[in-house]
């Protein structure tokens, strides 16, 4: 019959076998392994935002550009005439004491 083979963990390239931690050191290892998928869940979660983002982005941009063409159709526009006015200084009367 084979022998089993020990289970073993590479941390900081070092490689230790599961058995031979302590209880509290399988803790933080277990600890760091859930936190590691939570990051990446958290990250696909990103990419789905970020697409989704993205997305509306462009459905804005393709609105306005819209927005934009209609108002931009040639519309009969009259000019309008500006004039300045000009001012007068108007003269006081003195005051009577």
């Amino acid at each position: 019959m084979a022998e089993a083979q020990a289970q073993t963990v590479k941390i900081n390239g070092q490689e230790y076998a599961l058995d031979a931690l302590s209880d509290t050191a399988r803790q933080q290892l277990n600890n760091l392994r859930f936190t590691d998928a939570e990051i990446q869940r958290l990250q696909a979660q990103l990419a789905i935002a970020q697409t989704a983002r993205s997305a509306y982005a462009q459905s804005l941009q393709a609105e306005l550009d819209a927005q934009g063409e209609e108002k931009a159709a040639p519309k009969k526009t009259t000019a309008r005439k500006t004039t300045t006015r000009k001012t007068t200084a108007r003269k006081t009367p003195a005051k009577k004491s």
